[in-house]
């Protein structure tokens, strides 16, 4: 695995933990007008069905009034229609019918539309953030030569390839020897050091550079297993910083340092030149960012 991978990017197909509440509210509010809304108000006949209800609330006096007044356009219409008859023999045409009422439906239809649109703006906003957002990432340089009586220093690289700064950066880290190769049950250096004050670290420019330097001195067993390859110097460091939407970020990075025989020799006795070629291995745990 390359050194240079970004930690904190979305995974294609990945879909941000906002949009999944918004989905969630889309549904809810399907469900609620499925429940709510009366059955009948589906129907194109509804409009029909309402105007019959609200006949019968009304008075009992005012319907025998309505009904007297119906019945004697009632005659006049049937003798106006035997009229018609005798005269010409033609039927006579039928009553207007109402025209159904599609509002639910339309109702259903807008909400629908203004979901969609919300979502979609959920979606080009959250995608807006992640391309315009800070991503800090560290990896170590160069390791300094030691022995028994000089502890291990390593030099620390901190970037931001994103947009924007990184505000109230701090980062801690932990410098030890491990095992090598690690057994399937490797756990992270526990860091009991506090974090660095604040900083900003701006975005496309300058790296910030540190030393983290191990807090104990290597025994002479200890030196022989880093030049016999069954231990290796391992630098584990966290970082917590700011993005330009005021959303608190975290980073870890979690690497080994490894190199030939002879290189491991003079890396370990105190060589005073920087002209070692050392590699830097992605550990399998401890390499990930939010």
């Amino acid at each position: 695995m390359s050194r240079s991978t970004r930690h904190g990017e979305m995974k294609r197909g990945e879909v941000p933990d906002s949009l999944g509440k918004i989905a969630a509210a889309l549904l809810a509010l399907i469900v609620a007008v499925v429940l709510f809304v009366p059955a009948t108000a589906w129907s194109p006949k509804a409009g029909k069905q309402n105007q019959s209800g609200n006949r019968n609330q009304q008075p009992a006096a005012q319907i025998s009034t309505l009904d007297q007044n119906q019945s004697t356009r009632q005659a006049k219409t049937n003798s106006g229609d035997n009229q018609k008859k005798e005269g010409d023999g033609r039927q006579p045409s039928p009553p207007p019918q109402q025209p159904p009422d599609y509002t639910p439906w339309l109702v259903l239809m807008t909400g629908f539309l203004a979901a969609a649109a919300f979502w979609q703006g959920a979606i080009a906003r959250d995608v807006a953030r992640r391309q315009l957002r800070a991503y800090v990432t560290g990896a170590p340089l160069f390791t300094f030569a030691f022995d028994e009586k000089t502890r291990p220093a390593v030099r620390v690289s901190l970037t931001n390839s994103g947009q924007t700064p990184a505000h109230h950066l701090r980062e801690r880290y932990k410098v030890d020897l491990l095992s090598h190769p690690p057994g399937p049950g490797m756990n992270l250096p526990i860091i009991t050091s506090e974090f660095s004050a604040p900083m900003v670290l701006h975005p496309k420019g300058e790296p910030f550079f540190f030393r983290a330097i191990c807090d104990r001195d290597f025994t002479e067993e200890e030196i022989s297993r880093i030049r016999d390859g069954s231990a290796r110097i391992y630098i584990y460091g966290e970082l917590i910083y700011c993005d330009a939407f005021n959303t608190e970020r975290h980073t870890r990075f979690f690497y080994s340092i490894t190199a030939d025989a002879e290189t491991l020799r003079k890396l370990t006795s105190s060589y005073a030149k920087e002209d070692l070629f050392i590699r830097y291995e992605i550990a399998q745990i401890g390499n990930d960012a939010d």
